[in-house]
């Protein structure tokens, strides 16, 4: 049986600044799937997507990000595979102050 793991931050805006998703005692996990939804089409803002690994003090930003947010009608997903994190970091940076978006990451074995 495959373990999996969820967290999850929803309808957040510009104002709610940067969000934090603490992945403790799932850190093992190294397979991450990561959706970004969005409430309606934004016309400005990206969305910087960073991980830490387990030990480590400073968040890393792997390749997909930032992920440029006027390119997302509804949602975009995409995977980082082969890394361990011990909390994943969110921010934004010139979103659209009447929208909202949410981030869900599964991890899995």
């Amino acid at each position: 049986m495959i373990k999996n793991h969820k967290i999850e931050i929803l309808d957040k805006t510009q104002a709610d600044g940067v969000e934090t998703l603490g992945n403790a005692g799932f850190e093992y996990l190294p397979n991450h799937q990561i959706q970004i939804e969005v409430s309606a089409k934004p016309s400005a803002g990206t969305l910087k997507i960073e991980l830490r690994t387990p030990g480590a003090t400073e968040y890393i930003e792997p390749e997909d990000s930032p992920v440029d947010m006027t390119a997302i009608d509804k949602g975009v997903c995409f995977r980082l595979n082969d890394v361990f994190a011990d909390s994943f970091r969110i921010t934004p940076t010139s979103f659209d102050s009447d929208k909202t978006y949410s981030v869900i990451i599964v991890s899995n074995e």
